[in-house]
C-alpha cells in the first residue's frame, strides 16, 4: 500500500470515527424526547449499529497496516 493509500485510508478512517462520533452525541439527545424504554430499544439498535461499523473500520484499519508497503 502506498503513502497515499495510506493516507486516504486513514483520512476515510477519521471520517467514519467522527460519524460515529456524532450519531452518539445524537442517540444521546433523543434521550430527551422519549420515553425511557423507547429510547432504551432505540437507543440498543443503534449501539448495535454503531459497534458493526467501528468493528468494520477497526478491521480495515488492521489490514492496511499488516499490509506490506
Amino acid at each position: 500500500m502506498s503513502d497515499d493509500d495510506q493516507q486516504r485510508f486513514q483520512a476515510a478512517a477519521n471520517q467514519e470515527f467522527m460519524s460515529i462520533r456524532t450519531s452518539v452525541v445524537k442517540i444521546d439527545e433523543k434521550l430527551v424526547y422519549m420515553h425511557a424504554a423507547e429510547y432504551s430499544a432505540y437507543q440498543l439498535g443503534k449501539i448495535t449499529q454503531l459497534l458493526e461499523r467501528l468493528t468494520v473500520a477497526v478491521e480495515r484499519l488492521a489490514d492496511a497496516k499488516a499490509s506490506p508497503k
